[in-house]
This record gives structure tokens, C-alpha cells and sequence, in this order.
């Protein structure tokens, strides 16, 4: 799903000294990753992660890490040249999650030379797409919460629940919030008056109105009702 670009601001001094790097090489080396938020995708492993950096060696390789709060250890991500000015431009595969439970998470993001930090910037990853918290088995009547994330930012969010290949319901969740397109909202598992048995899917987009061929769209799974509901 597409991020919304904007150059972040400059990671406070604190935030630098946090991750090793002195005061003299931060001002010398910087880096930045130039979109609002790294949206990325189930399964896919293509590279996400834009870096941009200047005032390296010319033509040096150069070692960039990532740190979490809770997991400061910096953990390889990629490494890259500079270029005959000291730039460097590159493309690194997603950070990766202290969980495979986390969603959401702000990363801290290393350069380092001869295992010696040099700079550092800041940047927020998402895992695109859509997620919800019903146990299986559970009451399809019981509250959940539906949470969309790396959508547009700015527009209204839609859930499509499906039974028998009609539309049953069309429910907004919300207006996606900047800069990571993320909006929550707690409310019936299945919101509908009646409920047959069967599997009810459900499919998530920016369009008020279900067609297979809206893009992107997002389906994560159906909640399947075991006795009728009135």
C-alpha cells in the first residue's frame, strides 16, 4: 500500500547519542529515510526501506542497522557504497518486528563504518493490510476490534462483509490516519441482524461500494457461524 512521502525530520541528540554515534561524525555523516512511513506486506520480502545519506568516504562501504527500544542491539540490515561524493541511495528489505505479533513500531536507524557508528535517523514501519481479534470458536455477536493500517491516509477505511457471494453489510471503520494510514474501531464480529451458517468473509478497502476489482484490497479471512443468529 502506498505511503504518503515527506522527508522526516532530523532524530534529536539525545536520540543519536542514544545509539553510540559523537557528536562529530553525526554532524560530519547523516541519513535519512525519505517517505512518512514504511508500509510493508505479507509474504513479500522485496525491498521497502528507502535510505538516503551523505557525507560518508567516497566510495566506502557503509553498514546500516536497526535498534528497537526495548531491543537496542543493533541487528544488521544492509550495507551499501558511497558514491565518488560521499552520497549513498539505496533500497534495504523491511526491518524486522521484535514479534510476530507487532504491527506498529517505530525503529532507530544506524550507519556505521569499521563497526564505529556515524550517523543516525529515526523512521516507523507497518505491516500493510488488515487485522482483527476473534478467537475462533468464539460468539461471531462478541466485540472485536478491526484495525486497517498503511492505508491512504485521509480517507475513509470500509469493511464488505460477504455471504453467498452477495454484500451483506458495508460498515466504515474510520478515516486512515497520518502518516501510516491507521484507524481502529471496536464493534460486533459480524454486525449484521441475521446470521446463517456458513463462512461470512469480509473484504477491506477505500471504496464505499464492494467490487472484486477495487485495488488494493485486503481480505483477511471469515469468521464461520456454527448456528443461526436473530
Amino acid at each position: 500500500m502506498p505511503a504518503t512521502r515527506c522527508l522526516l525530520p532530523a532524530v534529536s541528540a539525545a536520540a543519536i547519542l542514544a545509539t553510540g554515534v559523537s557528536a562529530a561524525n553525526a554532524v560530519a555523516a547523516t541519513i535519512a529515510v525519505p517517505v512518512s512511513c514504511v508500509v510493508t506486506t505479507v509474504g513479500f520480502s522485496d525491498p521497502v526501506l528507502p535510505i538516503v545519506g551523505s557525507g560518508f568516504t567516497p566510495g566506502s562501504f557503509v553498514t546500516f542497522s536497526t535498534a528497537t527500544k526495548s531491543k537496542p542491539t543493533p541487528s544488521f540490515l544492509t550495507s551499501a557504497q558511497a558514491d565518488g561524493a560521499g552520497n549513498i541511495r539505496t533500497v534495504a528489505r523491511r526491518a524486522q518486528f521484535n514479534s510476530s505479533k507487532t504491527n506498529d513500531q517505530s525503529f532507530s536507524l544506524i550507519a556505521s563504518q569499521g563497526g564505529s557508528p556515524l550517523a543516525a535517523t529515526a523512521f516507523r514501519q507497518v505491516q500493510g493490510g488488515f487485522t482483527y481479534n476473534f478467537r475462533s470458536g468464539a460468539s461471531p455477536r462478541q466485540k472485536v476490534r478491526y484495525t486497517a493500517r498503511g492505508w491512504v491516509p485521509g480517507k475513509n477505511v470500509y469493511i464488505h462483509f460477504r455471504f453467498g457471494g452477495k454484500t451483506k453489510k458495508t460498515v466504515k471503520i474510520g478515516k486512515a490516519a497520518s502518516p501510516c494510514g491507521v484507524v481502529s474501531r471496536r464493534m460486533r464480529a459480524l454486525p449484521l441482524a441475521t446470521l446463517r451458517v456458513g463462512t461470512y468473509r469480509f473484504y477491506v478497502d477505500q471504496s464505499r461500494k464492494y467490487s472484486k476489482n477495487t485495488s488494493p484490497q485486503s481480505q483477511p479471512g471469515g469468521i464461520r457461524v456454527y448456528t443461526v443468529f436473530r
